[in-house]
């Protein structure tokens, strides 16, 4: 059960890391 909870940790934290990157690269296509 620790491991289903460290695996769903890090899939939460990887969607944010997506979604800061998703924001980037909108923000790059507005400055272009």
């Amino acid at each position: 059960q620790g491991n289903i909870g460290l695996i769903k940790q890090c899939q939460d934290l990887t969607f944010f890391d997506i979604s800061k990157l998703v924001g980037r690269v909108i923000e790059n296509d507005e400055q272009w």
